[in-house]
């Protein structure tokens, strides 16, 4: 049977590098599915909306991001497709369970296959770092 290792944690914590390090050690196939490839497949006009993902504000100074009915039917996809790939192959998941819906949604559609999640974490002071230096985040999304 096939594994799926489903790294969880803030944007910027290291999730990507951890999974094509995995990749290039394993002497096993593993797939790498990431929730920003699923993400950009939303149409443009789902970003910074309710029916899709849209952006709050915190006190904090960071952006929490909101996931209404479009974007939640995207992350099931997302959730199906990484199921329907671990039945051939290993699977890395990329992914951030910040909304409560994700993780028994992940639990229903990985039922029956060997599941390992791995929390990935850093502090905030690196993952602010790391967020400004990338360039390709809302400055925010760490916080």
């Amino acid at each position: 049977m096939n594994h799926v290792v489903l790294l969880n944690g803030s944007t910027s914590a290291g999730k990507t590098s951890i999974a094509r390090e995995v990749q290039r050690q394993s002497p096993a196939l593993f797939l790498n599915a990431s929730i920003d490839a699923f993400i950009n497949m939303l149409p443009i006009r789902l970003r910074s909306h309710p029916d899709g993902i849209a952006i709050e504000a915190r006190e904090n100074g960071g952006i929490h991001l909101v996931f209404g009915p479009a974007a939640f039917a995207m992350q099931q996809a997302f959730h199906r497709a990484v199921a329907a790939m671990a039945d051939v192959a290993n699977v890395i998941v990329d992914d951030c369970l910040f909304d409560p819906r994700l993780l028994p949604d992940w639990q229903h559609a990985l039922e029956k296959r060997h599941v390992f999640l791995v929390g990935v974490h850093c502090s905030l002071a690196e993952l602010e770092r790391r967020e400004q230096e990338r360039g390709d985040r809302m400055i925010g999304q760490a916080r």
